[in-house]
C-alpha cells in the first residue's frame, strides 16, 4: 500500500537528512484526474499548483528509514519491546 507525503512529511525528512533517498524511490504527484460517469475526464492540481504529493510503498519507507537511523549511530532500534522509559537528553 502506498503512502503520501506532502511538503511538511518530507520537511521532516530533511531534519534528519533522509529526503533525498525519499525523493528518488517515490512518485511525484501534483494532482487526480476525476472521471465522471459520462467518461469524461479532468486533471486538478492538489490546492496549489506547486503542492505535490510524494508517493512511497509503506514498507520500502519504513525500510529507508530505519535503515537511516541505524547509520547514524544515535539510537537504538528495537521490535516487539515495550518502551517503559525515554531520556530525550541523550
Amino acid at each position: 500500500m502506498n503512502l503520501g507525503l506532502s511538503f511538511r512529511g518530507m520537511q521532516s525528512l530533511e531534519l534528519i537528512g533522509a529526503h533525498e533517498v525519499i525523493y528518488s524511490n517515490s512518485v511525484k504527484v501534483d494532482g487526480r484526474i476525476v472521471i465522471k460517469k459520462d467518461g469524461s475526464h479532468s486533471f486538478h492540481y492538489y490546492a496549489k499548483r506547486d503542492n505535490i504529493i510524494y508517493m512511497i510503498n509503506r514498507e520500502n519507507l519504513a525500510n529507508l528509514l530505519v535503515n537511516k537511523v541505524k547509520s547514524l549511530g544515535k539510537a537504538q532500534i528495537l521490535f516487539n519491546t515495550k518502551v517503559n522509559d525515554v531520556d530525550l537528553r541523550k
